[in-house]
C-alpha cells in the first residue's frame, strides 16, 4: 500500500453537551475521493483537542460497512464535548500486525454554545 492522503471533512452541527448521538465521517483524499480503510482492522479512533483550553478527548470509530467507501462512525460520551469554540479532530487507524498506523490530517469541529449549558 503506498502513501495516501486521509482528510475528515469540517464536523458541523455539533452542539456543547452533545452525546451519544451517531456521527459519520468519510475519509477522502485531496480530490475528494473516498478512501479505502478496510485493511485497518486493529484499532479504529478519533482524537479531539480544545483549542483553548487544552481538553482531549477521543472515542472509537466503527465501519459504517466495510471500510471499502471510508465511511466511519462515532459518537462522543456523556462529558467530552463540554466547551463550545473550536476543537482540533484527527482520525487515528492501526491495522491488527500492527504493521501500520495512519493519521488524517487534522480537522476542525466548531461547537455551539447550548442555551443550557
Amino acid at each position: 500500500m503506498g502513501y495516501k492522503d486521509y482528510l475528515i471533512p469540517e464536523l458541523k452541527g455539533i452542539v456543547q453537551g452533545s452525546y451519544g448521538n451517531t456521527i459519520t465521517v468519510t475519509l477522502t483524499d485531496f480530490d475528494g475521493n473516498a478512501q479505502d480503510v478496510s485493511t485497518f482492522d486493529g484499532t479504529k479512533k478519533i482524537y479531539g483537542r480544545h483549542k483553548d483550553t487544552g481538553k482531549e478527548v477521543n472515542a472509537t470509530l466503527s465501519f459504517d460497512s466495510d471500510g471499502s467507501d471510508g465511511v466511519l462512525t462515532f459518537s462522543w460520551a456523556d462529558g467530552d464535548i463540554d466547551a463550545p469554540g473550536d476543537w482540533i479532530v484527527q482520525v487515528v487507524l492501526q491495522d491488527s500486525g500492527p504493521t501500520m498506523k495512519v493519521k488524517s490530517l487534522p480537522s476542525l469541529m466548531p461547537v455551539e454554545s447550548s442555551i443550557d449549558a
